[in-house]
């Protein structure tokens, strides 16, 4: 995607930085004959289309028409969750864990089932717990990190504002807190770590 940024340039709309009448973002190659031409004509067609008044429509998030539905939908993203940092390699043995807030009661929340490895969660693992660090009925019925339960109920409790938290141990990460420095966010791919 970098040569595809590199070898193109926004259209001339007759005042830099404006987006054309129509609403359409195009790309130009500097040269008539690139080899980047047809990827550049897919870009256009797709990526920065709007609807037919010229405006972009950005989605947001879906209307529940029940908290039982928002509740389903949040933990089948709970689990793509887990299933993402398996992918990115932030799972360490038993080590992480995310916690989401329950839709339906504020006071309890959904997290990872003890020793269920990331990249094999599904929303039916999930374990339902209550600030005080009982499992409840309606998630599986398993134990689940006491160090998740230490943390994340802390957070829930003390932030209602906030609905999910979540605590990895990634390589880059724990290599860098052998140096004892704090992170700089000096630029943005520094919150990557």
């Amino acid at each position: 995607m970098a040569a595809i940024y590199r070898s193109c340039r926004p259209e001339s709309t007759g005042s830099r930085g404006k987006i054309p009448r129509d609403g359409a973002f195009r790309l130009r190659p500097r040269k008539p004959n690139s080899k980047y031409t047809k990827i550049h004509q897919t870009w256009n067609d797709i990526l920065f289309r709007s609807n037919k008044t010229g405006q972009v429509v950005i989605r947001g998030p879906p209307q529940f028409a029940s908290k039982e539905d928002e509740r389903e939908y949040q933990k089948q993203h709970l689990a793509v969750a887990f299933r993402a940092l398996a992918r990115q390699g932030y799972d360490e043995a038993l080590s992480g864990h995310i916690s989401l807030r329950d839709p339906v009661n504020p006071k309890h929340f959904w997290t990872n089932p003890l020793s269920k490895h990331f990249a094999m969660m599904r929303a039916s693992d999930l374990v339902l717990a209550d600030e005080h660090g009982h499992v409840l009925p309606g998630g599986t019925q398993r134990p689940f990190n006491v160090a998740a339960f230490a943390i994340h109920s802390e957070i829930h409790k003390a932030r209602p504002d906030v609905n999910a938290a979540c605590h990895a141990h990634s390589i880059h990460g724990r290599a860098f807190s052998c140096f004892g420095k704090p992170l700089e966010m000096i630029f943005q791919d520094a919150l990557k770590m």
